[in-house]
């Protein structure tokens, strides 16, 4: 027997008890759900808590597609996929309780800055990795775009939403049996209308600027228009523009489905050839032409490291128990993980102080992990000094020794005090 749908209320209120997770402030909302801060009573930790909006518990269909995403992103234990904790139904709501990250989506990031290369083929790296995961558990993402990246406060970029995830034919990766049930959660689109050009309600499905010709032509997909979405996002990260744009939607989708190749990057511009060349063959039009996501990783592994000049031929890498320096910065692993969080931390905190204990290779991570990574953003002043009993002079000396090197007048002023 058929029965109406909820009738849309309010929110939740700080302080509502959805299981064993407190609500503590709404976070944002997208077509279907609404997106909260709250505290896990039980283990102390803040989540992400993404409710179902009232109204759309009207369709059978939002209620299977929000838990096959759920179901989809559970799959995963993966560092650049957002985790989830739980899933759950609250006052006849499906809900699901993500990990809480603080940071930047990477639209928000491109809107602020251009990403150099090197830092643009680290995320492009991670987003890669997370898709071939995904790929490997029999799951397509179908709407991967800059605002489904996280960059988080601790240096780790994580792929969001799989709320038009799919799963692959079988044959095609590890996939449940689910049956058609996934495959018609899938099939929904996320609604998104703030953007003419973002998820539609109607027709084809996903993000139009960063679908791929078969979307377009609702021909079947595999997971080469994952591939198809991460050479865009690469063409913009390195170019600040869109391979594709137009005014309208129609215009747009005659271009992707035009026969003219997608354009490529224009190699004066400084980008590696390397980079250059794994864009153009993920735009390649005929998704059997593309790479997998597995190849995308490798070659975008390859070309961080050819980045670079490195040592000299007759000069080992073993450092023995001297510090490691920018020269040995492609000689110096095991600490990316640190090295993203210090940097990460950076924009936001102007001071960070690297303390350990004699010989924890505190220089050897500032000389060669942070400084390198820093100067991919740009020109930068190294100062060193030993800092002796009264470091804040030997500092404030340094300083101005440097501003008297480059030529500043004996009047100068260091941070809005006269030297």
């Amino acid at each position: 027997m058929a029965t109406d749908p909820p009738t849309p209320g309010p929110g939740l209120t700080p302080g509502t008890e959805v299981d064993h997770f407190r609500v503590m402030r709404p976070l944002g909302e997208g077509g279907m759900a609404e997106v909260y801060l709250a505290r896990d009573t039980r283990l102390g930790r803040k989540v992400a808590l993404k409710v179902v909006k009232p109204r759309a518990l009207g369709s059978p269909e939002n209620r299977e597609r929000f838990l096959f995403e759920a179901r989809a992103t559970a799959r995963f234990s993966h560092p650049h996929i957002v985790t989830i904790h739980a899933v759950g139904e609250f006052d006849g709501r499906p809900y699901v309780a993500l990990e809480y990250l603080e940071g930047q989506t990477l639209r928000e990031r491109m809107d602020q800055e251009r990403l150099r290369y090197p830092e643009a083929t680290r995320v492009a790296l991670a987003v890669a990795e997370a898709l071939a995961e995904a790929h490997a558990a029999g799951i397509l993402h179908r709407d991967l775009k800059p605002a489904n990246v996280m960059l988080g406060r601790d240096g780790r970029v994580r792929v969001l939403d799989f709320g038009l995830a799919r799963a692959l034919p079988p044959g095609r990766g590890a996939v449940d049996d689910e049956g058609d049930g996934a495959e018609r959660a899938g099939d929904l689109e996320r609604s998104q209308v703030e953007d003419p050009f973002e998820s539609q309600h109607h027709g084809v499905r996903g993000t139009p600027a960063y679908m791929a010709p078969e979307q377009w032509s609702q021909a079947e997909i595999t997971e080469a228009v994952d591939v198809w979405a991460l050479g865009v996002l690469l063409f913009e990260l390195v170019t600040g523009r869109r391979p594709f744009t137009a005014e309208t939607r129609v215009e747009l989708g005659a271009k992707i489905l035009g026969d003219a190749p997608a354009p490529a990057i224009d190699p004066e511009t400084g980008v590696p050839l390397e980079l250059v060349d794994l864009v153009a063959d993920c735009l390649r039009k005929p998704s059997a032409e593309r790479p997998d996501a597995r190849t995308v990783v490798r070659r975008l592994r390859d070309a961080l490291q050819q980045d670079g000049e490195g040592l000299d031929g007759d000069e080992s890498p073993f450092r023995g128990l001297l510090p490691f320096d920018e020269r040995h910065q492609h000689v110096f692993f095991g600490r990316d993980a640190e090295i993203a969080g210090f940097v990460e931390r950076l924009r936001t905190q102007p001071v960070m102080t690297v303390v350990g204990t004699s010989g924890a290779g505190k220089s050897s991570f500032v000389q060669a992990g942070i400084i390198p990574r820093l100067r991919e953003r740009g020109p930068l002043v190294v100062l060193q000094l030993r800092p002796g009993r009264r470091p804040f002079r030997s500092l404030a000396g340094r300083i101005v020794a440097t501003r008297r090197q480059g030529g500043a007048s004996p009047g100068m002023t260091v941070f809005g005090v006269p030297a």
